[in-house]
């Protein structure tokens, strides 16, 4: 008899270190998936700035043309790094508006306008 309750108590202990391993590579994987979003706007943008720069560089040693040119190049560079952070705003809203709506099915959470706390002290 005691025997079985001995076994039936690892058996127990061994469930329960399985879903706390299950759980732990959940939050993981959750955590690597929220840093796999912005990762590839990152690279991206990573990208441009280090172009950005080498053109920074060649214009204040062009003149004439080519200095326009550098000019212009600067602008295609500012204008595809607009789009890269309106790219970023979009995913951020997005996400923030999923999070919003899963704290109000979780807690009842309700938010303002301006995505804030509206019943933060009953919550």
């Amino acid at each position: 008899m005691l025997l079985r309750l001995a076994q039936q108590e690892i058996k127990t202990a061994k469930e329960a270190r399985a879903e706390r391993i299950r759980t732990r590579k959940n939050n993981i994987k959750a955590l690597q998936d929220e840093l796999d979003v912005y990762r590839h706007i990152n690279e991206l943008s990573d990208d441009l700035a280090r172009n950005m720069e080498r053109i920074a560089e060649a214009k204040d040693a062009a003149y004439g043309a080519n200095h326009v040119a550098l000019l212009d190049a600067e602008i295609e560079g500012l204008k595809t790094e607009n789009k890269l952070l309106d790219q970023t705003i979009k995913l951020a809203d997005k996400r923030a508006k999923a999070n919003r709506e899963e704290l109000s099915k979780k807690y009842g959470a309700e938010f303002d306008a301006f995505g804030n706390f509206s019943n933060y002290n009953e919550v």
